[in-house]
């Protein structure tokens, strides 16, 4: 079935498949594979189906834990996700995908904290986890408590002083908050730690808000190698197009598309 599938006949594949389990209904290996060919065809309700007879047979497979468990996710059925999640984080508390995938669930089942707090536990256990502290960060933004999200990226900075990640998007959550003075401090923290780039996109963002565009200019153009050139260009393009300079606009316009073709 396997062979046949890879010389397009996916369609004899899954009626093989079908006919073993029709015969073996509890062959795990056939339903793992029949699922597979059930995603390729984008039937992910059946696909989900056969994950969880897969499961139920061999069920100490923590990656396909997680991943049946955001299919589920995906249709609305965050209860059902989790308990796939925590039979994954049983065999593995540490296990990275889990640990998001198990905040995202608990934050769309309205569990605010406990979501939160699997956000927070994923960056204990790996503080280079950007993602976790976004997911706090956009759960806190909305439910319109931005005031949390500030402290508990504070917190994460004084645990972590090294931690860059968390001082960026902390300057963000001020901007969100228009405390301007504390991003532009948390700016100036930056460049004494070297990362220049990302305390003149921070200096820039707040000159930007403050109404000053030549001194945001500035700031853009001594950034060598940001994150997300696309948007430093792209930020450019704008303040040039608010001084009237319609051709350096353009030409900034065209390298954020060079950068990252499918922006809109």
């Amino acid at each position: 079935a396997f062979a046949l599938s890879k010389t397009g006949q996916l369609d004899v594949a899954e009626k093989m498949l079908e006919n073993i389990l029709a015969e073996h209904p509890a062959y795990y290996r056939a339903n793992a594979l029949l699922a597979e060919f059930r995603l390729i065809k984008g039937r992910v309700g059946e696909a989900a189906l056969l994950m969880i007879a897969e499961l139920e047979v061999n069920g100490k497979q923590p990656e396909r834990q997680v991943q049946l468990g955001r299919l589920l996710l995906d249709q609305g059925r965050a209860e059902e996700a989790i308990a796939h999640f925590r039979k994954a984080l049983l065999m593995d508390q540490r296990m990275r995908p889990a640990l998001i995938a198990m905040g995202h669930a608990q934050i769309k089942k309205g569990n605010i904290d406990k979501g939160l707090y699997y956000f927070k536990r994923m960056h204990r256990y790996y503080p280079d986890a950007r993602e976790a502290l976004e997911a706090i960060v956009s759960t806190c933004e909305r439910i319109k408590d931005l005031r949390r999200a500030e402290l508990l990226l504070r917190d994460v900075r004084a645990g972590h002083p090294e931690q860059t990640d968390a001082t960026v998007i902390l300057a963000r959550v001020y901007f969100m908050q228009e405390k301007l003075e504390d991003a532009i401090t948390l700016a100036s923290e930056l460049a004494k730690t070297g990362e220049a780039d990302e305390a003149n996109l921070i200096s820039a963002i707040a000159e930007i808000k403050s109404g000053r565009p030549q001194g945001a200019l500035a700031a853009l153009e001594a950034i060598k190698k940001s994150q997300n050139m696309s948007y430093v260009f792209r930020l450019m393009a704008e303040l040039h197009l608010q001084l009237n300079n319609a051709a350096k606009a353009e030409a900034l316009a065209l390298r954020a598309f060079s950068t990252e073709p499918w922006s809109e």
